[in-house]
This record gives structure tokens, C-alpha cells and sequence, in this order.
């Protein structure tokens, strides 16, 4: 429940989150109670949304010497009163008469029901205006009676259909900028390009990108700060014939330092936090909401690169379909090689897994475990299929190579040295020795550590005469 009581008043609506989106139906009922007999003239509900700017500027007026007096000015605009309704009234010929309504001690209970229309904007509080709605119950009395009043906030949630926007999920977007600077580090080429996936999306969903930084220069300059990537939002608050725009970041992140001489690609994405819709879901002539994704690369505070991109953040999500299934025969081929000879399908037996074939049952488990380890089974197929020595592979695009087997035993797993300094088991053995004796274990090639891998390979002629690991 979402009670706002005064005066023995209370609203009570049957969605006690009292939120609502643009559309739904607003149900509950009003209790007024009465301690002693009363005049009314009746009772009214009035829902009411309401949107309001303050503005703090200078006056053209000087206070003193030296100094500007600040005033501050409010603008109000309530043109989307929603709905205003009776529930309890009479006739104006009968409100100027004596013979008014009397309520007697007792509760009396108004019950309500009514939509949203679809157009209204979304609740919304920010630095220099708001966007309220509530509902307000009236209870007028008699001419010598005081007059009682009632108010309960609710809150409405905006709306933005994305499916209008269809074109923006199918393009790409890509932007492409460079920059040439001369600094004390010599002449310096800067280049930046940044890839959208989409320019939609809804609260919840990640915005995959992928920035392409090129970064040369002839005199050794030092590494520069990766591309930071923002989601800023912007509210407009118009004022008669004055606007004014307020920023703030909603998220952001950092991407990974770039050298010189040396191109930097980083694919990331960036979380859309829970916001307003864009334009906040209806018309409002004195606020406005718009989303940007900004990304920055800089090499000093003069010389950047901005992208700027604007986006469109709904609520209603474009639900793409997807194909399941297996690809079609032609694909198969084309991936897995057109001589791959695949078995007709009256050729194939579906062994029928069922207990009772012919009427003999499956054989017993023990049986098949007291088979000798030399021997190998289908892991997939049941335990009572016939097995299948592994020699050529079987045709097909599943197929697999097949495992050899050191000893009776599959290949051994990798040690710590070998993981540690990463290094893969040899399937086939590097010596004349293991092939002669099964049993020998494998020897693996000699490879520098893991440190000396990447960019230090020149200095090692012979990897195999390296034995220092």
C-alpha cells in the first residue's frame, strides 16, 4: 500500500510500488472515514503531472559597486494535466442551497480505475527541473466547514520503442581521424579509428566497440594514455527564450597504453546503467534527455582526437531472430571439403537402446569394465553396442584423428615445467629410442622460457641447446 493521509484520508493503490508505465491502468480506492456527521458538497480525484525549470542568472540590476545581484526565476508548466475527476458531487443549482449531502459517521470507501495516456513523459528529477506526477484528493464541506485535501505521489516510468528504429541496429557505425603534431620528441603522427556495432540499445545491454590506435614517431616518444570511452548524457532545460545544457557521466572506461611505433587494437564494451529513455519516453516542452558515446584520445591537453556519437536509449528492445538448426549440406562441404563421402540414409542402423531387443536384455556392467585397457570403446555410444577398434577414422565432418596410445595408456598430461614455461606434449616421440620401446616416455624439443619468448627469439640460433630451464 501507498497511503497519504490527512484528515482521515487515505489512497490506497493496488500496486503498492505505485509505478506505472505510459499505458497502464491505475487501480485503487479512496477511504475517507468520518468521526461525526458531515456536510459535504463533494469530492473530487484529480491526477495531475506537473514539469518545472528554475534558472539562476544575473540581474541586469547592480546590488553595489563591483557585484551583480543573482535572482532566481522559476518556470513552471502544467499543460499535461491528465485527468480530473468527480466522484462525488452535485449539481451547481444544488451547492448554492441548503440542502446539501450529509455524511454520517462510518467509512466510505470510492474505488477508481483509469489508463494512462501514451504520451506523457517519464518521472524525472534533475539539478534545474523536474517531472512529477500525483494524484490529489479534494473533499469540499460545507460553506462553514473547513475544506480537507489529500496527495500521493506516483511515479512514471518512460517508454521508447526501439523497433521504429530498426536501422539503427543493422548499421555499422566507423569513424576515422588522425592527428600530426611536432613536439620536442620530433614529428608525430596520431591516428584513430573507432568502430560501433549499433546505436541502440535499452538499460542492461553492453556497447561493443573496437578502437584502432596507430601511433608513430621518429624520436622516441614515451607511451601515451589509451582511449578513454564515455557515456555522457545531456539534459536540456529551455527557459522561454534561454536554454541550458547540463553533462554528466553516466559510465566509463580506459583502454590499455599505446607505444610508439606500433599500431594498438582494443575491442571492449561498456555497460549501459539503468537511465531514462531518450527524449524521456513522451513530449516535454521544458526538458530534454540525449545519450552520447565519447571517445578520447589524447597526446597533451592541446592536441586530441574526439569522437562523438549519439545514441538512442530505449526500453522496447529490437528482438532479432535466430536460426537454429544444423548448416545446410553445401556449407558442410565447402568448410569440411568436398570429398567427404557422407553415408545414405537408408544405410544407417539406429540401434535401439531399449532393454528388451530380440529378448535378450544388455549385457552387465562388470563385463564390460573386466575389458583389458589395450581395447578402446565409443565414449558416446551405450555399453551394450558393439565396440569398435580404433584404426581409420570414420568419414565425416565429426570425425577425429585418432588417439595414440603410449604404453596402453593415452597421452600423459603436461608437468609443471612443461605448463609453467608452456610447452605442449609431443604426440610423436623426438628420438629413435621411443620409437624402439613404447614404454619410454616422449622427449619434448627444447624451448626458451616464456619471458624470453616474444621479441628476444634472434638471440637463440639453436633452441635445443638451450638446457638452461
Amino acid at each position: 500500500m501507498c497511503p497519504a493521509s490527512e484528515n482521515n484520508i487515505n489512497i490506497y493503490f493496488d500496486q503498492p510500488s505505485a509505478q506505472f508505465a505510459p499505458g497502464d491502468y491505475i487501480t485503487g480506492k479512496v477511504v475517507l472515514v468520518v468521526n461525526r456527521g458531515k456536510h459535504i458538497l463533494g469530492l473530487n480525484m484529480n491526477l495531475l503531472g506537473k514539469a518545472k525549470v528554475t534558472c539562476i542568472h544575473e540581474d541586469s540590476q547592480v546590488a553595489r559597486r563591483g557585484h551583480r545581484r543573482l535572482s532566481s526565476r522559476k518556470y513552471s508548466d502544467k499543460y499535461f494535466i491528465i485527468k480530473d475527476v468527480k466522484m462525488l458531487h452535485r449539481s451547481d443549482e444544488d451547492e448554492t442551497s441548503s440542502e446539501d449531502h450529509r455524511l454520517s459517521i462510518g467509512t466510505y470507501e470510492y474505488p477508481f480505475t483509469w489508463q494512462l495516456p501514451e504520451n506523457i513523459p517519464a518521472s524525472f528529477e534533475g539539478p534545474y527541473g523536474w517531472i512529477r506526477y500525483r494524484m490529489e484528493i479534494i473533499v469540499r464541506y460545507s460553506f462553514w466547514d473547513h475544506r480537507c485535501e489529500a496527495e500521493a505521489e506516483i511515479m512514471v516510468l518512460g517508454c521508447y520503442d526501439l523497433r521504429n528504429l530498426d536501422r539503427l541496429y543493422k548499421e555499422v557505425h566507423v569513424e576515422n581521424k588522425s592527428l600530426q603534431v611536432y613536439n620536442m620528441y620530433g614529428n608525430t603522427h596520431l591516428e584513430l579509428t573507432f568502430e560501433l556495432e549499433r546505436r541502440a540499445y535499452v538499460p542492461g545491454e553492453t556497447v561493443k566497440f573496437a578502437a584502432t590506435v596507430d601511433f608513430r614517431n621518429d624520436g622516441g616518444h614515451p607511451p601515451i594514455r589509451g582511449v578513454r570511452v564515455t557515456l555522457i548524457q545531456e539534459q536540456t532545460y529551455k527557459i522561454k527564450d534561454k536554454v541550458k545544457r547540463y553533462f554528466s557521466k553516466t559510465n566509463e572506461i580506459h583502454g590499455p597504453m599505446v607505444f610508439a611505433n606500433a599500431i594498438e587494437v582494443w575491442n571492449s564494451s561498456i555497460v549501459v546503467l539503468p537511465l531514462p529513455p531518450t527524449a524521456l519516453g513522451g513530449a516535454c516542452r521544458l526538458i530534454d534527455v540525449q545519450y552520447y558515446l565519447r571517445a578520447n584520445l589524447s597526446i597533451s591537453d592541446n592536441d586530441k582526437i574526439d569522437f562523438t556519437t549519439k545514441l538512442q536509449i530505449g526500453t522496447i528492445p529490437v528482438r532479432r531472430s535466430r536460426q537454429n538448426g544444423p548448416p545446410p549440406l553445401a556449407l558442410q562441404e565447402e568448410v569440411f571439403g568436398a570429398s567427404i563421402e557422407y553415408a545414405d540414409r537408408d544405410e544407417m542402423v539406429v540401434p535401439d537402446h531399449s532393454p528388451h531387443i530380440n529378448g535378450t536384455a544388455p549385457p552387465n556392467l562388470l563385463d564390460f569394465l573386466a575389458v583389458p585397457p589395450t581395447s578402446s570403446r565409443r565414449a558416446s555410444a551405450p555399453l551394450w553396442m558393439e565396440t569398435v577398434e580404433i584404426g581409420e577414422p570414420v568419414a565425416g565432418p565429426s570425425s577425429a584423428p585418432p588417439r595414440r596410445h603410449l604404453g596402453g595408456r593415452e597421452t600423459p598430461p603436461p608437468c609443471y615445467s612443461d605448463a609453467l614455461f608452456f610447452r605442449s606434449p609431443a604426440l610423436e616421440p623426438t628420438s629413435n629410442a621411443a620409437e624402439d620401446d613404447e614404454d619410454a616416455p616422449p622427449e619434448y624439443p627444447r624451448q626458451p622460457p616464456f619471458f624470453l619468448r616474444k621479441g628476444a627469439k634472434h638471440l637463440f640460433d639453436n633452441y635445443n641447446a638451450y638446457s638452461t630451464l
